[in-house]
């Protein structure tokens, strides 16, 4: 999900993670089952070191990215660009 958060020019988590928010509203009152579009995951994440440990994401599906892009605000150039995305590649 941290990617996701720099391709969608996201500098702050916490910005994030309202978007992120609003996207689980979103999803929940268009029917759809939140926790099968946007899961909490744990995955490991390695260090300089060769030590590794884990660390809190999400995984989104298809959708769960699409409501991610028409939740954000469009005057981002990479938000406005996933929103075409989503519109033309249905």
């Amino acid at each position: 999900m941290r990617e996701v958060q720099a391709l969608f020019a996201y500098e702050r988590w916490e910005n994030f993670a309202a978007l992120l928010e609003r996207a689980r509203t979103a999803c929940e009152k268009a029917g759809q089952a939140v926790d099968d579009h946007s899961r909490e995951v744990t995955k490991m994440v390695p260090f300089g070191s060769g030590a590794v440990r884990h660390v809190e994401d999400i995984a989104l599906t298809r959708y769960g990215a699409y409501l991610l892009a028409q939740n954000g605000d469009p005057r981002k150039e990479a938000i406005a660009f996933a929103q075409t995305y989503f519109a033309v590649r249905r």
